[in-house]
């Protein structure tokens, strides 16, 4: 019973997104075209091209800042 409790504690937490860090890599999840999604630090976020060029799926991008609520990215060289 005590590892149950233990159990449903723990589940009922819940995780909070962390910021991913400017300068940090990710991979788009769909083609940002400017706008699209990339994988980073294991998180799905909203991403938009910084230089509004079309990005495809799978590229490797670098966070290079934030605009109200989406990760501005640009290829990784």
């Amino acid at each position: 019973m005590f590892f149950l409790k233990l159990f449903v504690q723990a589940r009922s937490k819940k995780r909070r997104p962390t910021l991913p860090t400017v300068f940090s890599s990710a991979v788009v999840n769909t083609d940002l075209n400017p706008k699209g999604s990339v994988l980073a630090d294991g998180e799905l976020w909203t991403a938009k091209s910084f230089d509004r060029q079309t990005i495809p799926r799978e590229t490797r991008v670098t966070i290079v800042g934030f605009q109200d609520h989406l990760l501005l990215v640009t290829e990784s060289a």
